[in-house]
């Protein structure tokens, strides 16, 4: 009773290297192709809207006012590995980005 579920074994069909190869060609065709569409575009829209970010975080950090406090805690992280040494800094960069962000 027990053959009645038994799965049959499928034949092994023996391909040719050409056959193989079209077949693994034509899969990474469709797979190409599904990774493109599914892909965001990779040009962006040279528009006004697109020159500003949608959201002040997103903003450059260099355009920001609190760039030279930025810089001077890199500078203070890069000679010192201690980062208690940098606290000031630190302390100043948050402050300058709260006085940039409540005006």
């Amino acid at each position: 009773m027990w053959t009645l579920f038994r799965q049959k074994k499928k034949k092994k069909i023996i391909q040719s290297p050409a056959t193989l190869s079209r077949e693994r060609k034509r899969k990474k065709a469709s797979m190409a192709t599904a990774k493109a569409a599914t892909a965001p575009p990779t040009h962006r829209a040279s528009s006004p809207a697109a020159a500003s970010p949608p959201y002040p975080s997103a903003a450059r950090i260099a355009d920001s006012d609190c760039f030279p406090q930025y810089t001077a805690s890199l500078k203070c992280l890069e000679a010192n590995q201690d980062k208690s040494k940098c606290q000031q800094q630190f302390d100043d960069y948050k402050e300058c980005k709260k006085r940039e962000n409540f005006p």
